[in-house]
């Protein structure tokens, strides 16, 4: 028969547990991975706590799209996405990474461009450049670091170093690499 346990060792699972609705878990070891989660949480916390759902029905597809929680979408609205064909838009992809990173480096380009003092230091492009990414690997981990967004980031580290130290990379290079690291 299967081992549950014989397997759980091979994935380094230690132990494993149960949670019961309506408990609230109070004490927590702390590792990146935890407060994350937390973090996670408090921000779901938070999303309800401003747009509660009986009030803002599309309120879930916001907390899946800030967060990747897709819980929080009500079945009847699951359904029209399959309908239309636009269910993969609700979970963390590689545009969503792409295009906060890109909206946030345009945005710092753009600010970076109006201080003359700033621009003489460092060039707007490479600070926007380095903005865009800190935003990518932000919204990675609060996404929940799933392999599309991870993927992303990784592509996107490439092309950061790659504009930050002036060489050129194709984009089958970072694409190879990604590959390779993935």
């Amino acid at each position: 028969g299967y081992d549950v346990e014989a397997r759980l060792f091979e994935m380094g699972v230690r132990a494993t547990g149960y949670v019961r609705a309506g408990e609230r878990i109070t004490g927590f070891v702390v590792t990146p991975s935890t407060l994350i989660a937390r973090w996670r949480e408090q921000i779901r916390e938070r999303f309800e706590r401003v747009l509660p759902s009986d009030e803002y029905p599309n309120a879930g597809v916001l907390t899946a799209l800030a967060i990747g929680d897709q819980k929080a979408i009500p079945g009847p609205m699951w359904q029209v996405f399959a309908k239309t064909g636009t269910t993969h838009l609700m979970s963390i992809s590689g545009l969503h990474v792409t295009l906060f990173s890109g909206l946030v480096a345009g945005l710092v380009s753009w600010l970076w461009r109006r201080q003359p003092r700033w621009v003489s230091r460092i060039p707007a492009q490479r600070a926007g450049v380095f903005c865009g990414w800190f935003a990518a690997a932000f919204y990675t981990l609060i996404a929940g670091a799933g392999i599309p967004a991870l993927r992303t980031l990784l592509m996107l580290s490439v092309g950061a170093i790659a504009l930050l130290t002036g060489r050129r990379v194709s984009p089958f290079r970072i694409l190879l690499l990604a590959l390779v690291v993935v």
